[in-house]
């Protein structure tokens, strides 16, 4: 292992104006000498141009594309057509691609997801690819829709396609001939993120709700997500609302969502500026004790590290009110009563003339990271003849446990599904969903 060694070098690491001028063109002989060995970077940039051999037609790829091209030669039998694959576009190995498009007439250029090697490529005039229209700007590059590119772009240059058939089409209708049921992305069974949302929108209705990224966007499913932009944004566009409202005088409510790693990574300093701006709306931190949504990381409120090792616990609570926030309320959300309740005395607090921003903590854990925590005594529910399938249990709360059964015309359990968490007892207008 290297053993750790700075060098003092303040005018690389911390340079004036002077220096800058000069380490960007150091930068830029790197730059160079990089794209020299790109050049020659093989597995990474190569091509498969015969010596001396000229081409009406070639592709240009990189990444996920440039597989399924090769397979798809390799399938059809086009050893004609020459690929150029640049598994590492930057710096541009400008050689490779300038003796590649001399050896070819026409070039359709395949690359995930932005316009970027196309760019690069000098000559725009043999170039196919998104600025041509000949590939979609949008939507992914499945192989379905990069078989039928090759097919039009090898049609505009009056050669043969790979095939005569429409293999998209086809693909849609062997996939809607399985009928298989339509599940659109919604939260776990047992989600206390799920109680959370429901309580927000049964307590203010009619409130604007910005959140922000994370497992908590599916509450667009529930109606309490108005806007995702980017992670924090939640509170900047929440103090945004307010301070566009008030200027017509209008006290507009507002509840904005966002997780506690969230939080921590990019809340603290939107919070700061809405409290020295005198916003005021409602803020819900959804408190699950994990980074659920990128993998289960362990969250920084809980004290521990990502190899197993123990930190420095940080509370929420400690950091909001160093923020500058002085109505700070903690609850469980699957105490759906008491949190409804909770969200209405913030919202009186937001409207009171000496009042400001209410923070919430809605704390319970992930059902999937702390399974024997998050649910520590099991309530299984069953929903008895009182259910009139006005469905309100589907679709204001949402649980994939809770599904309809067609031909008796009612609810019915899931019980492979169902977390048995219990919430969704507190919910059904008709009392029809009972413990068991």
């Amino acid at each position: 292992m290297t053993k750790a060694d700075f060098k003092k070098e303040p005018t690389r690491w911390a340079s004036t104006p002077k220096f800058r001028f000069l380490q960007h063109k150091a930068l830029n002989e790197k730059h160079l000498k990089i794209s020299e060995k790109f050049n020659t970077l093989t597995p990474f940039n190569m091509h498969t141009l015969e010596k001396e051999k000229s081409y009406p037609f070639g592709v240009v790829t990189g990444g996920v594309p440039s597989s399924v091209v090769r397979d798809m030669f390799k399938e059809y039998g086009r050893d004609d057509i020459p690929i150029l694959k640049l598994g590492a576009p930057y710096p541009f190995p400008e050689k490779l691609a300038d003796t590649f498009m001399e050896a070819c007439d026409k070039v359709l250029v395949i690359e995930e997801t932005d316009t970027v090697i196309e760019y690069m490529l000098r000559d725009k005039r043999k170039t196919l690819g998104r600025l041509s229209g000949h590939v979609p700007m949008e939507g992914e590059l499945v192989p379905e829709k990069i078989e039928g590119i090759l097919n039009k772009a090898l049609s505009d240059c009056e050669l043969s396609p790979l095939s005569d058939h429409d293999c998209g089409q086809e693909a849609f209708s062997l996939v809607g001939g399985l009928e298989l049921p339509i599940r659109k992305p919604t939260l776990c069974p047992g989600c206390p993120h799920r109680a959370s949302f429901y309580s927000i929108r049964k307590a203010l209705p009619k409130a604007i709700f910005p959140s922000d990224i994370g497992c908590y966007t599916l509450g667009s499913n529930l109606g309490v997500v108005d806007t995702v932009l980017d992670m924090g944004a939640g509170i900047t566009m929440a103090s945004g609302f307010w301070n566009a409202y008030i200027q017509d005088d209008v006290e507009k409510p507002i509840v904005a969502t966002m997780g506690d790693s969230t939080f921590f990574h990019s809340g603290i300093t939107g919070l700061i500026n809405a409290v020295y701006n005198n916003s005021k709306f409602i803020l819900v931190i959804l408190d699950n004790h994990i980074t659920a949504m990128t993998g289960m990381q362990p969250a920084i409120t809980q004290g521990d590290r990502v190899d197993g090792s123990k930190g420095n616990a940080i509370a929420l609570e400690t950091i909001v009110k160093g923020c500058g926030i002085d109505y700070l309320k903690v609850c469980d959300p699957f105490d759906t009563k008491n949190m409804i309740k909770m969200v209405k005395d913030a919202s009186k607090h937001v409207n009171d003339p000496d009042g400001g921003i209410a923070v919430i903590i809605a704390r319970h854990p992930c059902v999937i990271g702390f399974k024997d925590e998050a649910i520590p005594e099991k309530i299984p529910v069953k929903i008895t003849d009182d259910c009139n399938d006005c469905g309100f249990c589907r679709t204001r709360f949402e649980c994939p446990a809770l599904v309809h059964d067609e031909e008796n015309e009612r609810t019915i359990i899931n019980k492979t599904l169902c977390a048995e968490c219990g919430v969704c007892i507190q919910i059904c207008p008709q009392g029809a969903i009972q413990k068991d």
